[in-house]
């Protein structure tokens, strides 16, 4: 009775933002009480509500925000499509809700905000500055800035019915999938989670325990791996919910996960099979913020230059850390010495025509000086600051010289304007693929900011990054692409190369963190058949360095 009174009272009241919500609580009491077709007209008149928001929102990230704050009613509908059987209803509604961010890749249009004038300046004057009652007057004025970037450009009481979903069928994503390739959804609900697997042939969905459990030993998984260990308990957990379950998967030698909630930050790599293996050791494993991706992404035409290798930046001006810019404490950057190595070994690994910044030449003026859209594999070896609360501020760290315009923070606010068309953006850098979760609608990171940019795949770690062991992975992954591999293949093949150098001691802080986001398939242009370098132990691994990440 009062979730009906409530969604009346929004309706009488034209509040569009908090109907659907409402409504989804309605349709949540009908599923309770046994009404589910009652329950799918509250769900259905929910999301017409919806769509017509997120049509007349411009910029992808601001969808996704919307789908966040309506994930009652996706979720609701999900969960109703499983209890009445119809799978193929429940994989359109997670997919609706978390392509939003990503439609306008598929329009082929920039979906970033537009630039946030004057922000380059403020955060300049952050980074230097200590007053407390100045650093407030400057956080006000960025956070005055970066909110006139979400707005809705016309009246919601009058849109019109939106004429598409957004997102494809199940039928479609069959016809894209590689063969022996399984893509995974997870769901993950209070009481009970779900997963829905589909292959070329099949399409089903599996009940998995509740989100508390699942995260908690996720949790546990990543404190281990944090301090140099291995919860094996924890591991054989996840990989027997979350992989043993999904029966049709099995017998897939390629596994896409699009994860949900705690399970972003989780790498499935390391998780253990009934025999105490690693699925690294017998999947290839590649991730997704959205099935949609498959077919919107579409393939390339050549660039005219290769690589792009940015690394040993010179963090000598006294810039402070990023990821205190926006909090009370400021502490200096340190250099990474192995980053300048790696980029050195990958740019000769790769062996075609490219371009390498480092040192002073490593800056942010510098990088977007550069015809960006011409490059087809873009390397970043350094430092990164995520800012959980305000995603848009996240960052890569470029080396800032005084007098310049560029604050050297490449943030994602800027990130989504770049020209980008690279087959592959490696960001080789501490949690470049952390970021805000929201809901069902996935993760506001620095990765869904370069997909969302043009990158067609993304490498980036979930954890802190060691300068050396990291710059190991790297020369593997880059010669194994060089040697022709597709970059999932490429990237499996430089973590069991390190797990054969490790043995025993094989740390996952060391190889597993490291994920692929994006087109998991695709090969890069370039010379084919060298030798592939295989790096030997590094010297001082057993202790960490440099981190990449402050």
């Amino acid at each position: 009775t009062y979730a009906r009174q409530s969604a009346e009272a929004a309706e009488a009241a034209g509040d569009v933002y908090h109907q659907p919500q409402l409504l989804a609580e309605l349709a949540d009491c009908e599923m309770a009480n046994g009404r589910l077709a009652d329950a799918e007209r509250h769900f259905d008149a929910a999301r017409v509500i919806v769509e017509q928001l997120l049509s007349h929102l411009e910029q992808g990230a601001d969808r996704a925000t919307l789908v966040a704050t309506m994930g009652k009613v996706f979720e609701g509908q999900i969960r109703l499509s499983v209890a009445r059987g119809h799978i193929g209803e429940a994989f359109a509604a997670v997919e609706s809700a978390r392509s939003n961010a990503f439609v306008d890749v598929l329009n082929d249009r920039r979906t970033g905000p537009a630039a946030l004038r004057g922000a380059e300046a403020i955060n300049i004057d952050l980074a230097r500055e200590n007053d407390s009652s100045r650093r407030s007057t400057l956080l006000d004025s960025l956070w005055e800035s970066e909110v006139r970037s979400y707005r809705i450009q016309s009246s919601p009481r009058s849109l019109p019915r939106p004429t598409h979903w957004g997102s494809f069928s199940p039928a479609q994503i069959q016809r894209v999938l590689p063969p022996s390739t399984a893509l995974i959804h997870y769901v993950l609900g209070a009481q009970e989670s779900v997963a829905l697997a589909i292959t070329r042939n099949d399409l089903a969905s599996y009940r998995l325990p509740g989100r508390l459990l699942i995260e908690k030993n996720s949790d546990q998984l990543g404190r281990a791996a944090a301090a140099g260990k291995l919860d094996s308990l924890a591991a054989r957990n996840l990989h027997q919910w979350l992989l043993d379950t999904v029966s049709i998967a099995r017998r897939c030698e390629r596994l896409i996960i699009v994860p949900d909630g705690g399970l972003h930050g989780l790498p499935f790599e390391m998780l253990l099979d009934e025999r105490d293996r690693f699925a690294v050791e017998s999947r290839v494993i590649s991730y997704l913020p959205s099935a949609t991706l498959l077919i919107g992404l579409g393939r390339r035409h050549p660039r005219e230059r290769h690589l792009l290798a940015v690394g040993g930046a010179e963090y000598s001006d006294g810039l402070a850390a990023p990821g205190m810019i926006f909090r009370n404490a400021l502490s200096a950057l340190t250099n990474l010495p192995q980053s300048k190595n790696e980029v050195e070994d990958i740019a000769r690994i790769s062996g075609s025509a490219g371009t390498v910044l480092s040192g002073s030449r490593a800056s942010e003026s510098s990088l977007k000086a550069l015809p960006l859209g011409q490059y087809s594999t873009i390397h970043f070896a350094v430092h990164s600051a995520v800012d959980l609360q305000f995603p848009r501020r996240s960052a890569l760290v470029l080396p800032h010289q005084v007098g310049e315009a560029d604050d050297g923070l490449l943030q994602a606010s800027e990130i989504l304007n770049l020209p980008l068309s690279a087959e592959l953006v490696t960001l080789s850098s501490c949690e470049g693929g952390v970021g805000q979760p929201e809901g069902v609608a996935g993760v506001n990171s620095l990765v869904q900011s370069f997909l969302l940019a043009g990158a067609r795949s993304v490498v980036a770690s979930v954890w802190p990054a060691e300068d050396t062991s990291t710059a190991a992975l790297m020369r593997n992954f880059y010669g194994n692409l060089r040697n022709g591999h597709d970059k999932a293949t490429a990237l499996t093949m430089a973590k069991r190369q390190l797990l054969a150098v490790y043995g025993s001691n094989a740390s996952p802080l060391h190889w597993a963190g490291f994920k692929l986001y994006g087109d998991a398939n695709g090969t890069l242009e370039g010379d084919k058949g060298i030798a592939t370098r295989i790096e030997q132990k590094p010297t001082g691994v057993g202790a960490l360095g440099n981190s990449r990440y402050r």
